[in-house]
């Protein structure tokens, strides 16, 4: 079901933004440019959760599921920036400086275990490798058992995002009959 999600958010991305621009040959300035990437994660984040209901409905009620927390690494990237105080250009960079290195393996970790994305489609969703990846969901793995301000820290971010699925799910709408 993967493959089949992938194609189908490639074929959304494709399409004309409202104002009529193509997200990835738009050449404006920052602030448009920005607006313009709002709203391709917010079509993104909408897509995903349509498709998740798909999946839902393809798979039947008798069929047994794989638990889907149903996060996006673009939620967690956000939940991460302003836990953090830092930007998503700070993300990005290719800096090795110790915080923003333990920042972004941070959001690995998140990724990995609250999204239901694989270690390549979590290094996509950073310009990493998988291995850059896999690598930091270890050292925090491993730092979280010793050090207890970073496990006080990632249960403050486990919290907020399960918060965030807890709001996702008050928002939907029942149906008709209930």
């Amino acid at each position: 079901m993967d493959a089949l999600r992938q194609s189908i958010l490639r074929a959304q991305l494709a399409k004309p933004l409202p104002g009529g621009t193509h997200p990835a040959r738009s050449q404006m300035p920052g602030g448009t440019r920005l607006a313009e990437m709002s709203s391709i994660d917010a079509r993104v984040c909408a897509l995903d959760r349509k498709l998740d209901t798909l999946i839902h409905l393809l798979n039947g009620p008798g069929r047994k599921q794989k638990a889907s927390p149903g996060l996006l690494p673009a939620e967690v990237r956000r939940a991460v920036t302003r836990f953090f105080a830092v930007t998503d250009a700070d993300l990005d960079r290719r800096t090795r400086r110790v915080r923003m290195a333990r920042i972004r393996q941070i959001a690995f970790y998140l990724c990995r275990n609250h999204t239901a994305r694989s270690l390549p489609e979590i290094g996509r969703a950073f310009d990493r490798d998988h291995t850059t990846v896999l690598h930091g969901v270890r050292r925090i793995a491993s730092l979280r058992e010793t050090d207890a301000a970073l496990d006080r820290d990632l249960s403050k971010l486990e919290a907020q995002l399960a918060d965030l699925i807890a709001l996702r799910g008050s928002m939907r709408i029942p149906h008709a009959g209930s």
